[in-house]
C-alpha cells in the first residue's frame, strides 16, 4: 500500500481544510504525561500521513489529540481508539515486538495494511482504519505546516487551483 501523502490528497477531499486549524501547535507532540493510547496515536498517525522533506507528519502536528479530543463528542468512538490501539498492539506482540509505537515504519505499514484489508466490514481494525484515516486527513490537511507536502503556499480553499490547467511541479 502506498501511503504517500500525494495519494490521500486524491482520495480525501480537502474541503475541511479549516477543520480545527491552529489548535495544536507544533512542538506540543508529545506530553510528559502521554498516555499509551496518545503515543500510539501519534505512531499511527505518523505511519498514515508520515512526515517528509516538505512537511512534517501528522503525529508530529499533534493530529491524534485533536483525534483524541473529537472522539469525546462521537458515541463509542473513544472506545474504537482505544480497542483499535489495543488490536494494533496485540498484532505487534504477536510479532514478539512491545507495542505499535516501538515498531519501524516498514512494521507499522504492515500493521495498518491488515487493518485496511479486515473483510469484515464493521471490524474493529477497519472501522479504526478507516476514521482515523478520514479524520487524520481532515484535521492534518487544516495545519497550514502540512501544504507544502503538496505544494500549496495557501489554503486549499476558497482559492482553490487556479493553475489547474497548469502541470504541477515536481516538487513544492
Amino acid at each position: 500500500m502506498n501511503f504517500s501523502r500525494r495519494h490521500f490528497v486524491k482520495q480525501a477531499s480537502c474541503a475541511a481544510a479549516g477543520s480545527s486549524a491552529g489548535l495544536v501547535a507544533i512542538g506540543q507532540t508529545e506530553r510528559e504525561d502521554a498516555t499509551p493510547l496518545q503515543i500510539g496515536l501519534r505512531a499511527w498517525m505518523n505511519t498514515l500521513l508520515p512526515p517528509d522533506d516538505f512537511s512534517p507528519g501528522a503525529g508530529d502536528l499533534g493530529v491524534h489529540f485533536e483525534i483524541e479530543q473529537h472522539a469525546k463528542s462521537i458515541h463509542n468512538y473513544e472506545l474504537l481508539l482505544q480497542r483499535g490501539m489495543k488490536w494494533a498492539d496485540d498484532q505487534v506482540k504477536a510479532m514478539g515486538k512491545a507495542d505499535f509505537a516501538a515498531l519501524d515504519d516498514e512494521d507499522r505499514v504492515k500493521i495498518i495494511e491488515v487493518a485496511e484489508a479486515d473483510e469484515a466490514e464493521n471490524s474493529v481494525p477497519r472501522q479504526f482504519f478507516f476514521h482515523t484515516l478520514r479524520d487524520g486527513v481532515n484535521f492534518y490537511y487544516g495545519h497550514s505546516e502540512s501544504w507544502p507536502g503538496i505544494g500549496f503556499p495557501h489554503p486549499p480553499q476558497p482559492i482553490g487551483f487556479p493553475d489547474y490547467a497548469r502541470a504541477p511541479d515536481t516538487a513544492p
